[in-house]
């Protein structure tokens, strides 16, 4: 039902009034009380109020226009009781998500249920999500807005689709980069002092000789490092929103000629070079099943190697709900040039794929180049072996 708002009576001798400036904008919810605009007379300044809550569908009279007691400036749409509790945007989102309209709660005026908020159930509730620690999410910006919901004493959440086979991720894979929002940056880094301090320092028998493992640690050392710089690329988007992570989960995709190695480092900021290669030679082994392609995506970045395959310069391909991932290519000794001299070094080129409608290409430029100079320099990133 609709209510016109009507200038009120203005005072004795008083027959005019401006509107200064409407408060309230069309298509904007309003609760009882709050000003709708504001008129001047030549005597005083006063406000119009709704007297019951509702949306502003019409603007009659515009800024500065001059209008007289009994006059219709405007028509405010009201809703019933229970509809008042919720702005139309958030009750449109519920419904569309099958929310219970009765168990949320709002953070909006007199308890008034936001956009946000519905966003936030959303975020809990969704496909039938079920707690895990390491998720910890901080906060969540709606895709393409600034305004961000905190999440304070929330439990940590994850979306986890039931279905894990590898044609349903190629599907979702598939569709995100057909967005056209995936970019992707690249560099090389020299390996020389990675190598020579592995060759120098690690046990055979760690890893069964397997060469494709020892090098992983210190991208996985030099990513968390980056990350804490660049907090941005250690997010994830879920039902339109950005998630950014408190925790660095690493998930890491290994190609092998016998078996593929997929595992998800857990606080992975906590985790020393030793344990990082144990968890490595743990997955590596024949009898140790593998995390399967959607439980990767669990991560909140993520690595591939795909050096086993031979590949020089590839371009990894970001997952459903990632906003970043790095890809590693084959070592080989390629001439370089260093202070003027030709030289013979280990080179990998590197490849970083990033959602652009998150991350600029600022900080991904910025982002590869912060690992490349760990891994070439890696002496802080406390080596332990």
């Amino acid at each position: 039902m609709s209510i016109s708002i009507i200038v009120p009576q203005l005072g004795k001798g008083t027959v005019e009034a401006t509107i200064v400036k409407w408060l309230k904008q069309k298509g904007e919810m309003v609760l009882t009380g709050e000003p709708l605009l504001e008129l001047e007379t030549d005597k005083i300044n006063l406000e119009i109020n709704a007297i019951r809550p509702g949306l502003l569908v019409h603007i009659e009279c515009p800024d500065g226009k001059t209008v007289r007691p009994g006059e219709v400036v405007g028509i405010l749409e009201y809703e019933s009781q229970v509809d008042s509790k919720f702005t139309p945007v958030a009750r449109r989102i519920a419904e569309e998500k099958g929310l219970d309209l009765s168990s949320l709660s709002g953070t909006g005026i007199g308890g008034r249920i936001r956009k946000e908020d519905v966003q936030k159930a959303i975020l809990l509730t969704s496909h039938n999500a079920e707690p895990r620690t390491s998720d910890n999410i901080s906060e969540i910006t709606p895709l393409g807005s600034k305004s961000k919901i905190k999440l304070e004493n929330s439990e940590p959440v994850v979306a986890e689709d039931k279905t894990t086979s590898q044609g349903i991720l190629a599907k979702l894979i598939t569709e995100i980069h057909q967005t056209g929002t995936v970019s992707t940056t690249f560099n090389e880094i020299d390996m020389s002092t990675a190598m020579m301090l592995r060759r120098k320092n690690r046990k055979l028998e760690n890893f069964n000789n397997d060469k494709l493992l020892d090098l992983i640690s210190f991208f996985v050392k030099a990513v968390v490092g980056a990350l804490e710089e660049f907090p941005n690329l250690n997010s994830e988007i879920r039902d339109g929103n950005i998630l950014k992570k408190k925790d660095y989960d690493i998930g890491i995709s290994i190609g092998g000629k016998n078996k593929d190695i997929r595992l998800v480092l857990q606080n992975a900021a906590q985790m020393s070079f030793a344990k990082i290669d144990r968890k490595l030679r743990d997955y590596s082994m024949p009898e140790t099943k593998s995390f399967s392609p959607t439980e990767i995506d669990k991560g909140s970045f993520g690595i591939t190697d795909m050096r086993e395959y031979g590949s020089i310069l590839s371009t990894p391909l970001l997952s459903p709900s990632h906003v970043g991932i790095l890809g590693l290519n084959q070592v080989d000794e390629r001439p370089v040039v260093i202070n003027g001299e030709l030289v013979i070094k280990p080179m990998m080129y590197t490849a970083l794929s990033y959602d652009s409608r998150v991350i600029e290409v600022r900080e991904a430029v910025q982002f590869l180049k912060r690992v490349k100079s760990m891994v070439e320099i890696p002496t802080g990133l406390l080596l332990e072996v």
